[in-house]
C-alpha cells in the first residue's frame, strides 16, 4: 500500500471482510477528518487557504452561500467601507485541497469573481483568462 496517495478500490471484486485484532489508531483520527473536511473535490494535495471577492451579482452569492453550507472552514462576510472603484462586495475564504477543482468552481463567474490567494490559484486563473482573450484575438 502505498502511504502517500488515496485509491480506489472496486467493491465488487472484494471476496471477503474481516476484523482483524489490531487496532487501527490513525484510521478514525482527527486528522484524516481534517483533510476530509479540507477536500473540495477526490484530491489529496496540499491544503491551500483561499480568499475570493465576488460580486454580488445574479444568484452568485447563493451558489456561494451553498458552498459554505457544506465546508465546515469556509467563511463569506460583506466588504465593509470599499474603495469608490471597487465592484466587490464578498470575501469568500476557505482551506482548500483541490486547487483545479476549486479553480473550475470559480471559472463559472467570469468577471463576477477575482481570487486573491493563493497566488497558485490566482496565477491559473489569469492564465486561462490570458489564453481565451489570445484565442479570441486569433478569431477575429
Amino acid at each position: 500500500i502505498d502511504m502517500e496517495r488515496i485509491e480506489l478500490r472496486r467493491i465488487d471484486i472484494i471476496e471477503a471482510i474481516e476484523v482483524l485484532p489490531e487496532a487501527n489508531e490513525e484510521y478514525n483520527s482527527s486528522s484524516y477528518h481534517e483533510i476530509y473536511q479540507e477536500m473540495f473535490a477526490a484530491h489529496y494535495d496540499e491544503a491551500y487557504d483561499v480568499k475570493v471577492v465576488f460580486k454580488d451579482f445574479g444568484n452568485i452569492k447563493n451558489r456561494f452561500d451553498s458552498l459554505r453550507k457544506l465546508r465546515p472552514q469556509a467563511n463569506i462576510y460583506r466588504i465593509e467601507n470599499p474603495p469608490a472603484d471597487c465592484d466587490f462586495h464578498y470575501v469568500y475564504q476557505d482551506r482548500i485541497r483541490g486547487l483545479s477543482d476549486f479553480a473550475k468552481f470559480i471559472r463559472r463567474f467570469g468577471s463576477s469573481a477575482l481570487v486573491l490567494e493563493p497566488k497558485e490559484l490566482r496565477n491559473t486563473m489569469i492564465g486561462t483568462y490570458s489564453r481565451i482573450l489570445n484565442d479570441e484575438e486569433d478569431i477575429w
